[in-house]
């Protein structure tokens, strides 16, 4: 063998064997988020946006974390649903237009923070108060899901559809979109609906759903709801996603007791843990 063929083989080794062990994430199930805080005047889920200073998004997410949340909720556009609104990764704020590269490595600087303190993500791809961004046609909302995809599905654990969807898309409209991610990724694809309701998560797109349960109830109604709605979704798994607005409070905590005992695989508004 000549020295050039020597250095090739050497060369060809390293290509093979110099590959980075895949990050595995955390798994959603068993997860524990705080996205509501002070009775809802704060939702942790827009803390991507870029009119929230990357120190203070550092501190809303120790904010989490101190609560006993293991998960971040995060919106990745938003048009008025809360605070630090509206927000894109788009030029102009917009959806399934040109991308703002600049906005999207900052997205990707904080996914990775959160990441960093061994919290897991879940995205939520459109908010209930966004009526432009939700009315904007298939084509874009498809290259929307397909860029959410390319930029950040390293960093995820699972997404949802939308937020109460059923206010503004119907059931074959969810599941064509629950299709379409779910040819782009492997992870959990889910759906949230307004209080009380589930019959999206019942299409095959959906792998759980994510539920709302509607406030003021006691902690013998979550459990009991989340007992009867679990045994309605064909095995389906049920994140009890959003049953009180003040996820730092004492009620709060033994709501998401409860809902576990009814067999929740995991819960958005706080718990003992």
């Amino acid at each position: 063998m000549n020295l050039k063929s020597f250095w090739e083989m050497i060369l060809s080794w390293f290509k093979k064997n110099d590959t980075k062990p895949e990050v595995k994430l955390p798994d959603v199930k068993g997860h524990n988020a705080c996205f509501l805080v002070a009775n809802g005047s704060v939702r942790m889920m827009n803390i991507l946006s870029p009119k929230l200073l990357y120190d203070n998004f550092k501190t809303y997410v120790n904010q989490q974390k101190e609560l006993g949340a293991n998960f971040v909720y995060l919106y990745t556009i938003d048009e008025k649903d809360g605070g630090w609104t509206p927000f894109s990764f788009y030029q102009g704020n917009s959806i399934g237009g040109t991308v703002d590269e600049a906005v999207v490595q900052d997205y990707q600087k904080r996914l990775q923070y959160i990441r960093d303190q061994n919290m897991g993500i879940v995205l939520w791809l459109r908010a209930d108060d966004s009526p432009t961004f939700n009315k904007t046609a298939r084509t874009q909302q498809l290259k929307y899901q397909a860029d959410v995809v390319s930029y950040f599905d390293k960093y995820v654990s699972a997404y949802v559809v939308g937020l109460e969807a059923d206010e503004y898309m119907n059931a074959t409209t969810a599941n064509d979109y629950a299709v379409e991610l779910g040819k782009l990724t492997s992870k959990e694809i889910g759906i949230h609906q307004k209080p009380g309701k589930y019959d999206f998560v019942l299409q095959a797109g959906f792998d759980t759903l994510w539920y709302q349960y509607g406030f003021n109830k006691n902690a013998s109604q979550i459990e009991s709801d989340t007992k009867n709605v679990i045994a309605k979704i064909g095995g389906k798994k049920l994140y009890a996603a959003e049953y009180h607005l003040s996820s730092e409070s004492e009620d709060a905590k033994k709501l998401g007791d409860a809902a576990m005992r009814g067999g929740a695989s995991g819960t958005g508004n706080n718990r003992h843990v």
